[in-house]
């Protein structure tokens, strides 16, 4: 219940922000979901996953999330100890999973760029600052949403 709570508080978060603001999308936003993508939503919201995408306003921010907000790099450990910011990053495989609906999720214990799926973490996927979290040797960085304020 608490996962639910948590979870159905960043998405209700997010949508209220970009209804109190414009929120800026990029063009490739506008493209329909690709053979990857689907199997990530699929991944984490199992049936519900059309409900998804029958909501124009919550597919949309989730594909800005997973096209153009997740920045992964791969940092050797000598690189990341000199940055306070690597240093101070939250491991991944410590953050609870969002498994609301597939409560078969399992935390990924190292980073592939075939597999990864962050949509399967709850985490503050609407952060105010960009926010870094760690797995392995890869940082993985959410960029808060581009927004310009209403004239």
């Amino acid at each position: 219940m608490k996962r639910f709570l948590l979870a159905t508080f960043f998405i209700v978060t997010g949508m209220l922000s970009a209804q109190q603001t414009h929120v800026h999308f990029p063009d490739n936003v506008k493209a329909p979901l690709n053979a990857k993508e689907k199997i990530k939503f699929e991944q984490v919201y199992g049936p519900n996953a059309t409900y998804v995408k029958e909501r124009p306003s919550l597919l949309r921010n989730l594909k800005d999330l997973v096209r153009n907000r997740v920045e992964v790099e791969h940092v050797p450990y000598e690189k990341a100890q000199g940055s306070k910011v690597l240093r101070n990053a939250k491991d991944l495989s410590t953050v609870e999973l969002y498994n609301v609906y597939n409560t078969n999720l399992t935390h990924d214990m190292q980073y592939s760029p075939q597999s990864f799926n962050i949509l399967k973490y709850a985490i503050n996927f609407y952060p105010e600052k960009k926010e870094t979290y760690k797995l392995g040797n890869h940082y993985i960085t959410i960029l808060p949403q581009a927004k310009k304020e209403r004239k």
